[in-house]
């Protein structure tokens, strides 16, 4: 069995609880196809990441190793893209103690995980979504056809997921209400703590035992922070950067002006209708 210690991290982040250290075991069978070995990637003890592999003998593998309480782990096979949606690739929490898994060739994504805790609680909200994910499909059909030939229409055409998040939004924080500090619910509170309003985000992170605030919930931590800048009274936070014409700008050397600053995005449809460049 392979490790290769790894300090980079994928797209969705470090989510892990270092205050609670333990071994694990991981036991699947694999079917549908050849595949001479199977790998795992997860933050391990430290918060380092491990890019772990193991064979696959008679359709059975296993590994093991240390992690930091909770983590969000990736487990795949032969990948076709490097997109998360890659149907040979899956994500799941992985705890300390003994987990198994089942999966077939090219159907990763409908991986069975029989382990902790989390995982059971994560599955069971899945389930209560499912109809609501069903009943979306062929707007995300449709979504994704457009995406492929224009994407401003793509855009415009994105504000029709508001009911759809909504829905989503009201499920996960029932299960953060009922669940107040845990680990999934900062990693479900992760996707709304942008647009969150302040009083209630802190209220929800100060439910946060210190070791999941330094993992998990970072990032709502870190949000809240940045807030911080620019309410009114404090100093505005000093960056440089180039303009349009490609002089340097210095938001210290205005020092003492009003200054009004808009920012946006060359993706974003409202931003590029409300800039006239």
């Amino acid at each position: 069995m392979k490790k290769i210690l790894s300090i980079s991290m994928i797209a969705l982040g470090c989510f892990l609880d270092a205050g609670a250290q333990g071994t694990f075991t991981l036991e699947g069978r694999f079917s549908g196809g050849d595949l001479p070995y199977i790998y795992l990637r997860y933050p391990g003890a430290g918060g380092k990441y491990i890019n772990d592999s193991t064979p696959v003998k008679n359709g059975r593998f296993a590994f093991k190793g240390a992690v930091d309480g909770p983590v969000y782990a990736s487990l795949n096979g032969k990948l076709k893209s490097r997109g998360m949606d890659d149907p040979n690739i899956q994500f799941f929490f992985l705890e300390p103690g003994k987990t198994t898994v089942s999966v077939q060739e090219g159907q990763f994504k409908e991986m069975a995980i029989k382990g902790g805790a989390v995982q059971s609680d994560y599955d069971a909200l899945n389930r209560q979504k499912a109809p609501l994910k069903k009943q979306w499909e062929p707007f995300f059909r449709a979504l994704d056809s457009v995406n492929k030939i224009d994407n401003f229409k793509f855009q415009e055409m994105k504000s029709g997921l508001k009911p759809y998040q909504e829905e989503m939004e009201k499920i996960d924080m029932a299960y953060i209400d009922k669940h107040p500090g845990t680990f999934l619910s900062a990693f479900l509170l992760r996707s709304y703590a942008y647009t969150m309003p302040t009083g209630k985000l802190q209220a929800y992170y100060d439910q946060f035992p210190e070791s999941i605030r330094k993992g998990n919930a970072k990032s709502v931590g870190d949000e809240l922070d940045r807030r911080k800048i620019g309410v009114p009274g404090t100093t505005a936070f000093a960056f440089a950067s180039t303009d349009i014409n490609g002089q340097p700008f210095n938001m210290a050397d205005l020092k003492g002006k009003y200054v009004l600053i808009d920012f946006w995005a060359s993706w974003c449809l409202p931003c590029r209708k409300g800039n006239p460049i």
